[in-house]
């Protein structure tokens, strides 16, 4: 999976699920109310026999009211994104994971630039900026290059002349990353964090033991996964914090605290450097943690307990929000939507081809949320914040991430301008194979999927995390 998902805000932290295609949703705020709208029921288990091509796949989206979803880019343009960010000229930067879900060293995988020049919503201008990546989870760009992670390497590619060639060979920053186990629990996704650092998420199976390239094994640093960070000048790598099972996405909110999204176990944890969170699972470096902190959410997005797959396709895992798999994280910042969903959660429902959106809100020393009617996001019972489920706009449904043009400068000056509202996602193959743009007013409710036979409901999202001050 993949978490590639930005909206309105700073920008969303890319990853997604290998197959996927690019999408980018725009919205504007309306004058009317702000409550929510149920949309009809549609039948969660659904099938398209084939794959639709952009343009259906974006006309055959059913949203709220006040939201339209326009084609920004599709097939052939983009294919396979895994990972998306934007620079300082409202470009996007895709990630394409050609190789998934064979790990290797063969070359394949490749990161492309999106403009659109005219400025009518659509992509009209597509660069191969480099081809030679072997397994790409994650992408950003700034201080004059692209940073990537490419397990076992993570790279840094420059082209400081702004010309999209690289100026050289790329650069393996640090190896070790861990690619021996499956397909998608491993180092994923970057983004800019608000103290300058480059932040990543790191699943649990694929655990990595880094140094940079020669460094002894041992002298080497085994990481069993969480959240890490890089600094982008003084080149250090450090864990931020351990824990959950696997992650795929990270954002901050206006205080800059970090969330993540998570898979298999509950969807939402807030993130605090040096802290342990659960579960365990026998990781060493939380042996004699003295408690590790639980998720902030009250309730699960499937209903399959310890074997989170029997809830697969049913009307009960429907209703509780879709399914154990999420990837992309946003804290909505921007102001164009309603101010109610300022500051809050949102993520990708990758099997129930929706987003999912969680309140967030103070509770004490902690944050707490009130549970409004629509799908099931996440509320906290521990931790200092809080979340519950709310209904939300939706922008698509997909298995899908995307992100908010923001300003992932290249350079150490911040990008201080407020976020629009756009949203570029990506969605899987056999849903809709594009990237959209919608441009919504309220009222604010699940959104709804139907293709030709297909289709889901979902509850409002997206995901980014973002590039924003570089310091």
């Amino acid at each position: 999976m993949v978490s590639l998902l930005r909206v309105a805000s700073r920008r969303w932290l890319g990853m997604m699920a290998p197959g996927i295609i690019v999408l980018a949703a725009v919205f504007s705020r309306s004058p009317q109310a702000d409550e929510p709208v149920d949309l009809p029921a549609i039948r969660p288990n659904a099938v398209v026999d084939e794959p639709l091509s952009p343009v259906e796949a974006a006309r055959t989206m059913i949203v709220p009211d006040g939201f339209q979803v326009t084609l920004f880019a599709g097939e052939s343009d983009v294919r396979q994104p895994i990972g998306i960010c934007t620079d300082d000229r409202g470009r996007l930067w895709i990630a394409e994971a050609y190789n998934y879900p064979n790990h290797g060293t063969t070359p394949g995988d490749r990161i492309i630039i999106l403009e659109d020049t005219d400025g009518d919503g659509r992509a009209d201008e597509r660069t191969v900026f480099y081809d030679g990546l072997n397994y790409v989870t994650g992408i950003e760009v700034g201080f004059g290059g692209a940073w990537v992670m490419s397990p076992p390497y993570f790279y840094f590619i420059p082209d400081r002349d702004a010309d999209d060639r690289p100026d050289g060979p790329a650069e393996v920053l640090l190896d070790g990353f861990g690619n021996h186990a499956n397909a998608h629990n491993l180092a994923n996704g970057l983004a800019w964090g608000p103290d300058g650092w480059l932040y990543g998420t790191h699943g649990r199976t694929n655990w990595s033991k880094l140094g940079k390239p020669g460094t002894p094994d041992e002298e080497r640093t085994v990481y069993d996964g969480g959240v890490y960070r890089y600094h982008p000048t003084r080149h250090v790598w450090e864990p931020y914090a351990d824990g959950t099972t696997n992650p795929w996405g990270i954002d901050w909110n206006d205080y800059g605290e970090a969330f993540i999204c998570n898979c298999v176990n509950p969807h939402l944890f807030h993130v605090i450097y040096g802290a342990h969170y659960e579960p365990w699972r026998n990781r060493e470096s939380s042996r004699y943690a003295y408690q590790r902190i639980p998720t902030i959410a009250d309730h699960l997005h499937f209903v399959g307990g310890n074997n989170v797959r029997n809830g697969f396709g049913t009307p009960e895992e429907d209703a509780a929000g879709g399914g154990h798999a999420h990837c992309g994280t946003m804290i909505y910042l921007g102001d164009n939507w309603p101010d109610r969903y300022r500051s809050t959660f949102f993520t990708n429902n990758i099997h129930g081809r929706r987003i999912n959106n969680d309140l967030l809100a103070r509770h004490g020393s902690r944050d707490t949320s009130p549970r409004t009617a629509g799908m099931c996001c996440g509320r906290a019972i521990r931790g200092s914040w809080e979340s519950r489920c709310s209904t939300v706009p939706t922008a698509a449904c997909s298995s899908a991430t995307g992100r908010t043009p923001a300003s992932a400068t290249a350079s150490a000056t911040p990008a201080a301008k407020p976020v629009g509202s756009t949203m570029f996602a990506m969605a899987s193959p056999n849903i809709d194979r594009s990237i959209w743009r919608s441009s919504a007013t309220p009222n604010w409710s699940p959104c709804k999927h139907t293709a030709t036979t297909g289709s889901c409901d979902m509850p409002a999202g997206c995901c980014r995390s973002g590039p924003q001050r570089e310091k």
